[in-house]
């Protein structure tokens, strides 16, 4: 992929752009280079509709003719449709789901997808999600289980061709909460042209995908929940500040563990501007966020994420910022681990955007092996 081909991606993932940026990707979209790599690769880090509001707010009918490839915007706007109505149906279910939990006395919150469309984005058509991410203490895990499954959610998979959830086996729904942060997702088949499931995963520990409990820290999180009004109904979200942390954990994760390398998971651009939406806004405090690094010893996942968010955009995280929160020894900024694990199963030895565009790059994985 060339530079130029990159420079198109990164601009139109930004949503917001300044005069300098506009001018520079007015230039690059008249201009003739492979787009069907470049659509590829929106779509592979889940920024078709990204790109879609990014043309749509900075560009007249007039500027999409003398597009080189005029058809791009037309594509990416009938994605961004579906996306709005798939998203929508799926936000009617996430609130009955909110609704059981706070009837049956389980405290909980929303997580990273929809509330990120809703508060960071603000258009639910934007932010590409297909499931539901809710947390509760682990006091509450079953309680917050059973209430689900009493709207005809299953603990299980889901089959494509048939279009069924296949219940998961005992011995699965009770070793999963053992060996990760969540429990089996709990499905529903809906019925909507663009959407066969509803799915609810139920996560208990800030510590993603391990075995490691962080009862405390949830805890506190859920002490410091804020309400969302979504459709004239109060849904429990992280604060501002819980919300940055969960989401640089969330990236840290997925970018080191070699489950999501695979499954080309690891480095997906929309979590990048996930997280660029939410410090660009300027709402954050930098010293009380500090000091919940510091205090809850997240220096590493932060640190990482920051790192990623930086090299890709740009500055966006002030350095000296990035000072404070320094784990010292940044090694691990370019290796991936086993599962629950700290075992290095993969040393990266090229930069940060080369391997974000290098769709190649499980390879390496597999040769490993």
């Amino acid at each position: 992929m060339t530079l130029e081909e990159r420079r198109v991606i990164l601009l139109l993932a930004k949503i917001k752009l300044d005069d300098g940026e506009l001018a520079e990707l007015r230039l690059l979209m008249q201009t003739h280079m492979d787009w069907s790599r470049i659509y590829g690769m929106l779509h592979t880090h889940r920024l078709l509709s990204i790109a879609y509001v990014t043309i749509d707010r900075h560009f007249s009918h007039e500027d999409i003719k003398n597009f080189a490839y005029p058809r791009l915007f037309s594509s990416l706007k009938n994605t961004y449709k579906i996306q709005y109505l798939k998203n929508t149906e799926h936000l009617k279910h996430t609130i009955n789901v909110c609704n059981q939990l706070k009837a049956r006395g389980v405290r909980y919150v929303l997580l990273k997808g929809i509330t990120l469309a809703i508060q960071h984005y603000e258009d639910i058509g934007i932010r590409e999600f297909s499931d539901t991410d809710i947390m509760v203490h682990t006091s509450q895990l079953q309680e917050a289980v059973n209430a689900i499954k009493e709207l005809g959610y299953l603990q299980g998979g889901f089959d494509e061709q048939k279009k069924d959830v296949v219940p998961a086996s005992r011995k699965e729904i009770i070793t999963s909460p053992l060996t990760s942060h969540e429990v089996v997702p709990l499905r529903k088949r809906v019925k909507h042209d663009f959407m066969s499931v509803h799915e609810v995963d139920v996560q208990f520990s800030m510590d993603l995908m391990s075995s490691n409990r962080t009862d405390e820290l949830v805890e506190e999180i859920l002490n410091n929940a804020v309400v969302l009004n979504v459709e004239d109904n109060d849904i429990a979200t992280l604060n501002p500040y819980d919300d940055l942390l969960y989401i640089c954990i969330h990236y840290f994760k997925e970018a080191t563990g070699e489950f999501d390398v695979k499954l080309y998971k690891d480095l997906g651009l929309y979590k990048i501007c996930d997280l660029f939406q939410i410090v660009s806004k300027g709402e954050i405090d930098w010293n009380i966020f500090i000091r919940l690094v510091l205090e809850r010893g997240l220096q590493k996942a932060v640190y990482f994420a920051f790192f990623y968010l930086n090299e890709i955009f740009g500055e966006t995280v002030p350095s000296e910022m990035m000072k404070q929160i320094s784990p010292g020894n940044l090694d691990y900024l370019n290796v991936v681990y086993e599962y629950n694990s700290k075992n290095v199963s993969i040393h990266w030895d090229t930069d940060v955007v080369d391997r974000v565009f290098d769709m190649n790059r499980a390879k390496e994985y597999f040769n490993l092996q």
